[in-house]
């Protein structure tokens, strides 16, 4: 009550003014809270029927509300989101050491060479690695939102393209995919197999071969190699980036 006597002594509003305005705050508080991604100002506005200076009202008051908490909302290059803020991050990095989510060695090797080599296929990838991949990897990665599907390789059997999303990038903080870390090792192997494939045409072709054979047996292979993960050691991304 005291914040809203406070604006209408400011802006001169009558109490039905003020009501409003703190009513489309909790109507975009309640967007933001349901959601995982930054909101621009266009879809809120496209959501609650408000226009632009409603709605900066409104996040003026929901930034106001939350000045004392744990949480705070922030614009971001996506649009507007709510954020714990970073004084708390050490408990948060505490829970998730109480509660691990465990990862396998194959989680971070498949990861990895889809973001230093995309757009890649499951057979790339499994040409690398030495083993055809479990379709659990792939599940986990399409859960976290962290690779997509973004065309095909025009090839017999057109096997799907994978790539990174925005949401890997907005996960580990990064404003582009260059700003990956520097992995030596694996960056030479992503360069030694670009060379193999523009300086042997056989070899190339012996690839596209193998794409197809893995991409039509795909499901045959499932069950054998979902075990075989969940043996692999455990890691983090940090581990595995250095």
């Amino acid at each position: 009550m005291n914040d809203s006597a406070n604006l209408d002594n400011k802006d001169g509003k009558n109490n039905i003014e003020i009501t409003q305005e703190f009513n489309n705050a909790n109507r975009i508080e309640a967007l933001l809270f349901t959601r995982d991604k930054s909101l621009k100002i266009k879809d809120i506005s496209a959501a609650l029927n408000l226009d632009e200076t409603e709605i900066n009202r409104a996040l003026n008051i929901l930034q106001d509300r939350y000045r004392q908490s744990a949480i705070s909302i922030i614009e971001t290059a996506s649009g507007w989101r709510l954020q714990l803020k970073s004084a708390y991050f050490p408990d948060l990095t505490a829970l998730a050491n109480s509660q691990p989510v465990h990862f396998s060695n194959a989680f971070w090797e498949t990861l990895a060479y889809i973001a230093y080599h995309q757009p890649v296929t499951r057979a790339d990838i499994d040409a690398v690695r030495g083993v055809s991949t479990s379709s659990g990897i792939y599940r986990q990665l399409f859960d976290l939102e962290w690779i997509e599907v973004v065309g095909k390789r025009e090839v017999p059997g057109r096997p799907e393209l994978l790539a990174t999303t925005q949401n890997f990038l907005d996960d580990f903080a990064l404003k582009n995919i260059e700003e990956l870390p520097n992995l030596p090792e694996i960056k030479q192997l992503f360069e030694k197999d670009r060379n193999t494939d523009k300086n042997n045409p056989e070899e190339l072709e012996n690839n596209i071969e193998t794409d197809i054979k893995n991409t039509d047996n795909s499901e045959e292979n499932i069950a054998d190699n979902d075990n075989e993960d969940d043996k692999n050691q455990t890691a983090t991304f940090a581990e595995i980036t250095g």
